[in-house]
């Protein structure tokens, strides 16, 4: 019988006869009909057992039938039941057929009830009945059966989809028998703790694995869940087999008996140390960036008041210059604005270097080097004021490093050990001593920068060569600075390879600063000096002509110009230039950028199509950015010069051409 045909309760209700003859099949029908039994009357064996596969309650067949099923159909339909199914069959035997071989051979069929012929109609009702009630209850147990399976597979499923849903959200699943302390648990759990796949889990082995700094915080959790009913959450550190350290995040609930004492309790675990350590590099850059904020602000103050002193000096000195005639204090004036011009380009410069610094962009002008005359030089720079400050430079190079030379950037390195003079002599008291000294050290020259002034502490060494980065104030005597010549000490000795490092004995024992870099054993070659060559080429007249909007410095640079014998025009803007080298055909054109008309750029390309193909043309701006410079060679410029322009470095450029 098939749980299809089953499924259908009408045919599940009634009753197959195969009576002797087709008038007994008719009464029959006729009985069972008037106690509300649906029945259905069979011609053949082959024909009952295609509908009892269709479904039946009970079957009612004569003993021949049964005895005589050639085919099998009988046997064949009751073998292919279902578990659950056992077809109750009423086979009406003759009279008298009271033989134990018939007997045997009947009841060996399946699940009989024999009635003797002729059937009482009671007795036919009865057992039909009595059939019916059981075939009833087997049909009952198919569902509960069905239930059962329907149960287990929606259970299998929800086991499946908990474990992909566990698996795909990396969490362990455990239980804790609170009884025995046994600690059930997935392998992903056990993984979460360091552990293999086979280790054996108790509470107190997990208790174990907890750092001890979280294990009393852990238990008092677990206990206040026990107490209280409700979620256990907690985050806390595991400490691994190998000895690292990991967080998990562990979630559960407590179950409670039905006394109300806690039995067990079960839930899932997390690995978050991932998270942990996120969360870590977060709060750090946080800390950090709120630290470069206020670095930033107090710098961008500090530079407010730095501009603002030079300015002040120069105004001042301007209005000196007015109110008097007397020669000493026009020269005094011209004195401080040179002396103050120079301190703005110096920041302005150092500004500039730690932008190309900070994006990758300076590059060095690298050449073979005596160290021993940058280091010269730079004590030369420094030393006005040092003395201004009445204090007391010792020089100590040792005589073999004559014959030594390194790779690198003239310009930078002075610059490097300009910034470190300049830097002690800030830090120390007025009648301090500053030191430097060189020595060789195994193939590297090792340049030592050492005062007697304010000392720096452990915190401020730390940070000493960080940008914005600046001692006391009040120490450095008002001389200042930006907080940023030791930013660009550290990375310009980096490029050319070498290290630096700085070291104190704390608040007023002093500070050093060694500097190493790497050396090249090449003898010294003799000549004569740039400079000057250059200032005697630069000397020799040439056709110049100055464009700039700002007419001051238009007039400015023209008059210099001409001290050293040149033709000077000038011009203020773009159209206006342009007809000025028809008139005055320049050998060299300062040109600025920035020009109302016209840029200079636009200049620049028009002069080259006027024929001015071998005429040098200079961009003068006070853009100095990598791209300015880019551009400028590509609108047809020769050099790119900064404003406010370094004299020296022209009359370098005009004696080169």
């Amino acid at each position: 019988m098939t749980e299809s045909g089953c499924a259908d309760n009408d045919l599940a209700e009634r009753v197959l006869v195969l009576a002797p003859t087709t008038r007994d099949a008719a009464a029959t029908e006729a009985v069972l009909r008037g106690v509300d039994v649906a029945c259905r009357a069979c011609r053949s064996v082959d024909q009952l057992c295609e509908e009892a596969r269709r479904g039946a309650g009970t079957v009612i067949l004569t003993e021949e039938a049964a005895l005589s099923d050639q085919s099998g159909g009988v046997a064949a339909l009751l073998r292919d039941q279902p578990p659950w199914s056992d077809l109750p069959l009423i086979v009406l035997t003759a009279s008298g057929a009271d033989s134990p071989t018939k007997l045997a051979a009947l009841r060996a069929i399946g699940h009989t009830t024999l009635v003797k012929r002729p059937v009482q109609r009671s007795t036919l009702v009865s057992t039909v009945l009595s059939a019916l009630r059981d075939r009833r209850r087997q049909y009952q147990a198919r569902d509960y059966l069905r239930e059962r399976e329907l149960q287990a597979e929606m259970l299998r499923e929800a086991k499946d989809s908990l474990a992909f849903a566990l698996e795909a959200g990396r969490l362990g699943s455990w239980q804790l028998d609170l009884e025995t302390g046994d600690l059930p648990c997935s392998n992903l759990c056990k993984r979460n703790f360091g552990l293999p796949v086979d280790a054996e889990l108790t509470h107190a082995t997990l208790l174990r694995l907890i750092h001890p700094d979280d294990r009393a915080y852990v238990e008092g959790e677990i206990r206040a869940t026990l107490e209280r009913g409700g979620e256990y959450n907690v985050e806390y550190r595991n400490v691994w087999p190998d000895g690292s350290e990991h967080w998990v995040h562990i979630r559960g609930r407590a179950a409670f008996d039905e006394r109300g004492r806690p039995v067990r309790m079960a839930g899932v675990s997390l690995d978050v140390t991932e998270r942990k350590q996120a969360e870590q590099a977060l709060r750090t850059n946080v800390e950090r960036l709120k630290t470069e904020d206020q670095r930033k602000n107090e710098f961008l103050a500090m530079l407010a008041h730095e501009l603002r002193n030079p300015l002040s000096a120069i105004s001042n000195s301007t209005e000196v210059a007015k109110r008097s005639q007397s020669k000493e204090h026009v020269e005094w004036s011209l004195k401080v604005i040179e002396k103050q011009v120079r301190h703005l380009s110096r920041m302005i410069d150092d500004l500039l270097d730690v932008s190309r610094i900070t994006r990758g962009a300076i590059d060095l002008r690298a050449e073979s080097l005596q160290l021993s005359s940058i280091l010269y030089s730079a004590v030369e720079t420094a030393r006005p004021f040092i003395e201004e400050k009445k204090q007391t430079l010792s020089v100590d190079i040792d005589l073999d490093l004559e014959g030594m030379r390194i790779q690198g950037d003239a310009t930078r390195l002075e610059q490097t050990f300009v910034n470190l003079l300049n830097n002690a002599a800030k830090y120390t008291n007025p009648g301090g001593r500053i030191g430097l000294s060189a020595r060789r050290d195994d193939g590297f020259v090792v340049v030592r920068v050492s005062d007697t002034g304010v000392g720096m502490t452990p915190e401020l060494l730390a940070r000493a060569f960080d940008l914005f980065a600046q001692g006391d104030r009040a120490a450095a005597r008002a001389e200042g600075g930006l907080g940023i010549g030791l930013t660009l000490v550290k990375s310009l000795v980096e490029l050319h390879g070498g290290t630096v490092t700085a070291s104190s004995a704390g608040p007023g024992e002093g500070s050093e600063f060694t500097v190493r870099l790497p050396l090249v054993e090449v003898a010294v070659a003799e000549g004569t000096s740039r400079k000057e060559a250059d200032l005697n080429a630069a000397k020799r007249g040439a056709r110049i002509l100055v464009v700039d909007d700002n007419a001051d410095t238009a007039a400015g640079m023209a008059r210099l110009l001409k001290l050293l014998g040149h033709d000077v025009a000038v011009a203020q803007d773009g159209p206006t230039a342009v007809e000025a080298a028809r008139s005055h055909r320049p050998d060299v054109v300062l040109l600025d950028i920035g020009l109302p008309g016209m840029d200079g750029h636009q200049v620049a390309r028009a002069l080259r199509n006027e024929g001015f193909a071998n005429a040098v043309i200079v961009a003068v701006s006070g853009y100095g950015q990598e791209d300015d410079v880019r551009r400028s060679q590509a609108a047809g410029f020769n050099h790119h010069l900064v404003k406010p322009v370094d004299f020296d470095s022209l009359i370098s450029l005009l004696g080169g051409l």
